[in-house]
């Protein structure tokens, strides 16, 4: 379930490599700003809907957890709307080449 409202969107697996940790953490330190009171993050994508022990390991109780929403695996029929309604795209991999 998508929250209403705005959103940010990344779309990956929560392999370690795709660094969606990082993501979430730099949400949460985003989000205690007053400014930033508003935008949800909404972690899409993967074959199975990940456990909330998961978020548990990265973040712990932060009151930014509320905002964050996991929603597993989205059919591509889905995922064209599901771009057009965020505000933005964020994506963090680790990269093995050195480069950037």
């Amino acid at each position: 379930r998508i929250p209403p409202g705005p959103y940010f969107l990344t779309l990956s697996s929560l392999a370690p490599h795709k660094n969606v940790a990082l993501l979430v953490r730099a949400f949460c330190r985003a989000a205690a700003d007053p400014a930033f009171r508003e935008p949800n993050l909404v972690l899409a994508g993967g074959k199975e809907l990940p456990s909330a022990a998961w978020l548990d390991r990265v973040i712990g109780d932060h009151p930014a957890r509320r905002r964050i929403h996991l929603t597993g695996y989205v059919a591509e029929s889905d995922l064209a709307a599901l771009y057009a309604g965020a505000v933005a795209f964020a994506t963090f991999t680790f990269s093995g080449s050195g480069g950037c």
